[in-house]
């Protein structure tokens, strides 16, 4: 919150030691009891490439200070971020933020994982200071390789069921934003790719029919793309083989000899005589 603004004049011998007081043709002198004001003009949020060195100032905006009893070459400027210097807008009227020599800018690194880098920028007149926080927008670059835990793996399955799920291929992304970390799983180059279908969102494997033979093996390799960066792991798939089915005997014809009472009354026999 700004100071209430009370101009003061003071004897040169009153003055405060830390004010830095400008003599009135009066003899008088005039503290600095009205704090700056500080104000952005051009655009309300500042755009920054991540891992882009940069000296050039951050264009298109400006900060300008006022200060009821202080002239603007008096003021004394500032930034809290050590990472960015002010320069002098073209007009002269204000200061803009520029990037200190060498420095870069990790997405990922930064507190703020929504890329907003907030600066403070300081004005002091002597006695009272201002401060306004300039918003700098920094962009995530698609820089980190998508990677799979394991560049190969053997998966021993239970059964090699046609439609069920065999295998699900995991790899992680660094890049701070859905937009670059985001993966799309394929199949890559197999003699038996034919065997296999890839979810392409959740990297879940299937078989396209049921798996059998013996020495029962097949590999599928995955990929993940990120848009920019393609990883690969290879998967090998083994199953057991399914045993062949027992020989199907055919059902004997039991033959028997028909009791005695039924020989006896021909009519109600299960066999007939000719």
């Amino acid at each position: 919150m700004m100071q209430p603004c009370n101009i003061m004049t003071e004897r040169l011998y009153a003055r405060s030691a830390r004010s830095q007081p400008f003599i009135l043709p009066t003899g008088l002198i005039l503290l600095a009891a009205c704090a700056p004001e500080l104000q952005m003009q051009g655009r309300q949020t500042l755009r920054l490439v991540e891992n882009s060195p940069s000296t050039a100032a951050l264009t298109g905006w400006s900060v300008i200070a006022t200060d009821a009893d202080t002239p603007s070459d008096q003021l004394e400027w500032s930034v809290a971020d050590r990472r960015f210097i002010l320069q002098d807008s073209p007009d002269g009227t204000g200061k803009m933020l520029a990037v200190r020599a060498g420095q870069q800018f990790d997405f990922e690194a930064e507190q703020n994982r929504d890329g907003i880098l907030p600066v403070p920028v300081i004005v002091w007149d002597g006695s009272n200071a201002a401060i306004i926080t300039v918003p700098v927008q920094l962009t995530d670059l698609n820089d980190h390789r998508p990677v799979f835990a394991k560049s190969a793996v053997m998966v021993q399955l239970k059964n090699g069921g046609a439609h069920t799920k065999l295998w699900q291929a995991q790899a992680t992304d660094g890049d701070g934003t859905a937009a670059h970390n985001t993966l799309a799983y394929s199949l890559g180059p197999s003699a038996d790719r034919h065997l296999f279908v890839i979810d392409s969102k959740t990297g879940e494997i299937y078989g396209t029919s049921r798996l059998t033979g013996a020495g029962s093996s097949a590999g599928a390799g995955s990929a993940g793309l990120d848009g920019n960066f393609l990883a690969s792991q290879s998967v090998t798939l083994l199953w057991p083989a399914c045993p062949s089915p027992a020989p199907r005997r055919p059902p004997l014809l039991r033959i028997t000899r028909p009791t005695a009472a039924l020989s006896a009354n021909p009519k109600r026999s299960s066999i007939r005589h000719r």
